[in-house]
């Protein structure tokens, strides 16, 4: 993907150039934004200065509001005819705090950037962007020049997750900039994503009380999706949000920027989820059905909860009412009384037959061997091993297994049991299969599956 540098008086940014069991759920992009947050984050002055940045920048000493406008211009190497601008760009950044963090073992995870705009002819809100992982890039605290290291990742969530500090930010965008089609009808535009602190390696130090890390919003106008960057001719700001601590738990981040006389404390308030929700899945077994899934000999479902029933049989058994692709997360509920290595129980996804898919490979025992396995053409080879050893022998407590798939193919994995969530794997990268059915599988276990989940973003 291009970029085209972009520099605003002393900040240089890169923007991107361009009903039955088993139910289908809704994942609504949940929002808790009013009319009250809006004001506050353009107005009210920062938590705290932010590490580096210039004290003789406007936006580096409080939040920069501006009147809402796009401009009429003749801009000739685009174009001889006016020509009103009409592309946003929703932005943020994560900073160190000016006192300085020291821990080492924290990231920041930012996730759902997204836009709306007002429209004068309904009053309604409208969403114009909405990306779970932005892009972005690391830059210098004087914005400077650009990097990746530490690299980024995604979360387990679907969030993309990064390290600020030792003198650099980390500024994100969406992948496209958006048209607006009526400038004249934007009464109002916001923008706003969620951040929180999450431990870089989960299996260490939880230290995130000791961090000090900002964030904040901010929209950018162009006067195309297209149009080069030509030192502040073809773009500008609508206004920069005030810096606030990220803490523990998922807050928003948020700006707005209205037309002159628009109040937006007495606009109708903020959308409470995406308007356009996306399907996903869920089977907890309660009816003792497993509604659209295989069952072979050997696997079947009683007592609330889908069991294989011999050491002998190895079923494959799938969820047969979908496929999934793209980026979503798969969540299965397991517990085994296997007690070997050898007993193997695997929770497959991106399954086109028994000869054609991906799986977590987990072992019974106290202290297993986990691995993750693909399965091409009737041949199994390992794609990773984990330094993990998460047990799911236990004859009481579920373990939950979270497999989350991103388009482009890296695949992370989680457990979680009695409080401690492990990381088995993160960010392994394989694109041999890119879509498909979930399910599980064992070899020589019996094992006991519930509350299956696929979420999508």
């Amino acid at each position: 993907m291009s970029r085209n540098a972009r520099t605003q008086g002393k900040r240089t940014f890169f923007i991107s150039a361009l009903a039955v069991p088993g139910l289908l759920l809704f994942n609504l992009h949940a929002y808790a934004v009013t009319n009250q947050n809006l004001y506050d984050e353009m107005h009210e002055p920062h938590e705290s200065y932010a590490h580096g940045l210039p004290p003789e920048w406007d936006w580096a000493q409080g939040p920069t509001y501006k009147d809402l406008a796009f401009p009429t211009t003749t801009y000739t190497p685009i174009s001889p005819n006016p020509h009103t601008w009409d592309a946003v760009v929703p932005w943020g950044a994560v900073y160190e705090a000016a006192e300085g963090s020291s821990s080492v073992n924290t990231r920041v995870a930012v996730k759902d950037l997204q836009s709306y705009y007002l429209s004068y002819d309904d009053n309604q809100w409208h969403e114009l962007v909405f990306q779970t992982a932005p892009d972005g890039a690391y830059f210098t605290e004087t914005l400077d020049s650009t990097t990746q290291t530490p690299a980024p990742r995604i979360e387990a969530d679907g969030s993309l997750s990064v390290v600020p500090g030792n003198g650099k930010l980390y500024h994100f965008w969406p992948d496209l900039r958006t048209q607006v089609t009526d400038p004249a009808d934007v009464k109002a535009i916001y923008t706003s994503y969620q951040a929180k602190l999450v431990k870089d390696n989960p299996a260490g130090v939880d230290d995130r009380a000791s961090a000090n890390f900002l964030a904040h919003a901010s929209t950018d106008i162009w006067y195309s999706t297209s149009a080069p960057y030509d030192n502040l001719q073809t773009n500008g700001d609508l206004g920069i949000g005030r810096f606030r601590y990220v803490t523990n738990d998922y807050q928003y981040f948020s700006a707005y920027s209205a037309r002159s006389g628009v109040n937006i404390l007495t606009v109708p308030a903020p959308p409470t989820g995406d308007p356009t929700p996306t399907p996903g899945y869920t089977e907890d077994f309660n009816d003792d059905l497993a509604q659209n899934w295989t069952l072979p000999a050997g696997i079947s479902v009683s007592g609330g909860h889908l069991h294989t029933d011999s050491w002998s049989i190895h079923p494959f058994s799938t969820y047969d009412g979908a496929t999934f692709s793209g980026t979503y997360t798969y969540e299965i509920d397991v517990k085994t009384i296997a007690g070997s290595d050898g007993n193997r129980t695997k929770i497959l996804f991106n399954a086109a037959d028994s000869a054609n898919y991906y799986a977590l490979d987990l072992g019974g025992g106290s202290s297993p061997n986990i691995y993750l396995k693909k399965v091409i053409g009737g041949t199994e080879s390992t794609i990773a091993t984990s330094s993990a050893h998460t047990s799911i022998m236990d004859t009481g407590a579920y373990t939950t297994i979270a497999i989350a798939y991103a388009s482009g193919g890296n695949i992370s994995v989680t457990a979680a049991k009695g409080g401690t969530t492990t990381t088995l794997f993160s960010n392994v990268n394989d694109t041999s299969r890119t879509s498909g059915k979930i399910g599980v599988t064992v070899a020589a276990s019996v094992t006991q599956f519930d509350n299956v989940t696929v979420t999508l973003p």
